[in-house]
């Protein structure tokens, strides 16, 4: 079960988001708390999305807006 959710909006975020994601699931992990990351990709113009997918982690979630909202 789900402790705690974390919801990320990233626009145009390719340069902190795979470091950002780390930390707070490092922190997470490390509090054994139970939870998921949802990175809400806002229509971003840079490879944010595909540096969210390689990370491969269980824990996250990508949403994908296609325009930025």
């Amino acid at each position: 079960m789900i402790e705690l959710s974390v919801v990320i909006p990233a626009y145009n975020e390719e340069e902190r988001i795979v470091n950002t994601i780390r930390a707070i699931n490092y922190y997470l992990s490390k509090k054994r708390i139970k939870h998921e990351i949802i990175v809400v990709y806002d229509g971003s113009t840079d490879k944010t999305s595909e540096k969210v997918l390689k990370l491969k982690n269980k824990n996250l979630i990508l949403l994908k807006n296609k325009k930025n909202m």
